[in-house]
């Protein structure tokens, strides 16, 4: 059955309604009002919906509601529902002692599928979403208009990014913002390099060439070009102290601060003398076959005038290793005269030489005994005297030489 107060179906035995808490008064049975229309029985639903607790807040009622003044319109409004219905059925009650009280926590089993083809238009309807005034879901439209700022702030953004791009030369796009300035030190450091560039003039070098050192070191140095170095060579067609050339050649473009110019200047034709060299022959022979030898090879045994040539004759021995050396001297009478017709007016001839020992000593030999070198008379041929590898001659011969 259902209560009187507030519609809600309890127990066929119950004394008291589980929600509000009134005194139950079995109703008579009657037929179903049929007459009610569609829009009634939605008011009334509607009204019970908003009237009638929740079932957590029936569940948590621990004590019995007191009693409320109806107001006489909703009083009205429940006769004009339960029509037929005695006056004094829908008046509060007293509790009958005599009832045990119900728990009012007990929570309520729910119900059953067949039970629920049973419930009367009286059951509340469930509790409807909330909603807005005009009938539309609240979150929705937060979401549409979420949805719309967020497109809003993007498309924004993507404006305010393009235009940052591109007043910086349009750099990477997933580079920040802050990469794509250039520094003031690149742009900077990028005029700097371009400034010698621009400021480096070039000019054409002087031709010197032909002109005196003084002079093409005057040319050089009024156009702003130092030298890099003079060098000296010998010139048969270019007077001492001339320019033969010059590097860079005149004629060419250059700039005064970096090229230098490299001079050759002529120190005149070479000079040509003659030399007398004394080259010592390593070969044992008889002096007449060491005198034809060295005629043969343009020269003569060494012929000694002065004591310059002496040294230069020692100097050759000493380096050669032997110890018995012709020279180009030969008797001639009571004296020595030498091969090349010089007058024999110097001699360094060992103590007591010449001797003429055997009366064969007619040529000139020069001995190293004990480390010291001497003049000696001698014979024609030594080999039974001297071992051949301590015997040669010094060949004499003017050479042409050039400075």
């Amino acid at each position: 059955m259902f209560c009187t107060e507030c519609g809600k179906k309890i127990d066929d035995d119950a004394a008291f309604c589980t929600y509000c808490g009134a005194p139950v008064t079995p109703l008579p049975e009657q037929p179903e009002d049929t007459s009610l229309n569609e829009e009634s029985q939605a008011s009334h639903e509607e009204n019970d919906a908003t009237n009638a607790p929740s079932l957590d807040e029936s569940q948590q009622q621990a004590t019995i509601l007191p009693e409320q003044p109806e107001d006489a319109s909703s009083f009205d409004s429940k006769e004009s529902v339960h029509t037929g219905l005695p006056d004094s059925a829908l008046l509060p009650q007293t509790p009958d002692p005599r009832i045990p009280l119900r728990d009012e926590t007990v929570v309520m089993p729910p119900v059953q599928p067949a039970e629920q083809a049973t419930v009367s238009a009286y059951a509340p309807p469930p509790t409807p979403s909330p909603a807005s005034p005009s009938g539309k879901n609240p979150y929705k439209v937060i979401a549409i208009v979420a949805g719309v700022i967020a497109v809003v702030l993007i498309a924004v953004c993507g404006v305010l990014f393009g235009l940052n791009a591109g007043a910086f030369g349009g750099g990477d796009a997933t580079e920040p913002a802050s990469t794509e300035q250039p520094s003031s030190t690149a742009s900077t450091s990028s005029s700097s390099s371009t400034t010698p560039a621009s400021t480096v003039q070039e000019i054409a070098i002087p031709n010197v060439v032909g002109m005196s050192q003084s002079d093409a070191l005057a040319a050089l140095s009024q156009k702003g070009f130092a030298t890099s170095g003079i060098t000296e060579e010998h010139s048969v067609s270019t007077p001492e102290g001339f320019v033969i050339s010059q590097t860079p050649s005149g004629g060419q473009m250059g700039d005064p601060n970096t090229v230098r110019v490299s001079l050759i200047v002529s120190s005149g034709p070479q000079e040509t003398y003659t030399e007398t060299e004394y080259t010592v022959i390593s070969q044992a022979m008889t002096w007449r076959d060491a005198n034809a030898y060295c005629a043969n090879h343009g020269g003569t045994l060494a012929c000694i005038t002065s004591p310059t040539e002496y040294d230069k004759v020692l100097a050759a021995a000493e380096a050669s290793g032997l110890h018995v050396l012709w020279l180009g001297g030969q008797r001639s009478g009571s004296s020595f005269s030498w091969v090349s017709g010089e007058p024999f007016s110097y001699s360094s001839w060992a103590p007591g030489e010449p001797n003429n020992d055997g009366g064969s000593e007619n040529y000139l030999a020069l001995y190293n005994v004990n480390g010291t070198w001497g003049w000696y008379d001698a014979p024609n041929d030594l080999s039974t005297t001297y071992p051949a590898h301590t015997m040669g001659f010094v060949m004499e011969r003017q050479v042409e030489r050039t400075r």
